[in-house]
């Protein structure tokens, strides 16, 4: 069988548009693999990836620097509501 006289290889192996599609897919790939290394590489959270606990020390991404700001606010809240319930006194 001759593979370039075959209807595959005429009309769409061959074709203007096929080999243009392939042309920009390879210039987009080359463009954007490497702002997707870097992105990975300084530790930027992709949306497909889970959250994984750091322990004290490690690099935190910034919402989850607001995350446990906000948990740590919650927290020092309840407290002075209890220490306020059982007749103390607070500083603010």
């Amino acid at each position: 069988m001759d593979f370039y006289h075959s209807w595959i290889y005429i009309n769409i192996l061959n074709a203007k548009w096929f080999i243009w599609t392939i042309v920009v897919m390879v210039l987009a790939f080359n463009i954007l693999a490497p702002i997707i290394v870097w992105i990975v590489i300084n530790g930027k959270k992709m949306p497909f990836m889970k959250n994984k606990d750091k322990k004290d020390g490690e690099k935190q991404y910034p919402i989850q620097q607001d995350n446990q700001r906000k948990q740590n606010t919650e927290k020092m809240k309840s407290k002075k509501k209890k220490h306020e319930q059982q007749g103390g006194r607070t500083s603010s």
